[in-house]
C-alpha cells in the first residue's frame, strides 16, 4: 500500500493525513476534502482555509475551522464582501 494512503478502522481507505481513527479530521476527509461541488461557500471556505494555511499546519488551520466560519459569516461571499475596515480591525485582534 501506498504511504500516503491509509486504511480506517472503518475499513475505508484515507489520505494519510487523515488518519485511520474516528475523527474530526476524518469526516471532514470523508465528507468535505474529496467531494466535488460548485456551491459558493463551500469553495469560499476551502480558498480561505487554504491561504490561511500557509505558513501554518492544516491541523492549526483545521482546529480554528468553526472559528472561520462565525469570523467569515458561515463563508457567505456577498456578507465578507460587505464587511468594514471596523470588522476587519476586530478580527486582527481576535486570536
Amino acid at each position: 500500500m501506498r504511504e500516503d494512503l491509509v486504511i480506517g478502522r472503518d475499513g475505508k481507505p484515507r489520505c494519510a493525513w487523515a488518519g485511520a481513527g474516528d475523527t474530526a479530521l476524518a469526516r471532514y476527509h470523508d465528507e468535505v476534502w474529496g467531494t466535488r461541488t460548485d456551491m459558493e461557500p463551500a469553495l469560499f471556505e476551502a480558498l480561505t482555509l487554504g491561504v490561511f494555511e500557509a505558513g501554518l499546519s492544516w491541523s492549526v488551520v483545521f482546529a480554528k475551522r468553526d472559528a472561520f466560519r462565525a469570523a467569515f459569516h458561515g463563508f457567505d461571499v456577498a456578507r465578507v464582501a460587505a464587511m468594514t475596515e471596523r470588522d476587519v480591525d476586530r478580527l486582527v485582534t481576535d486570536a
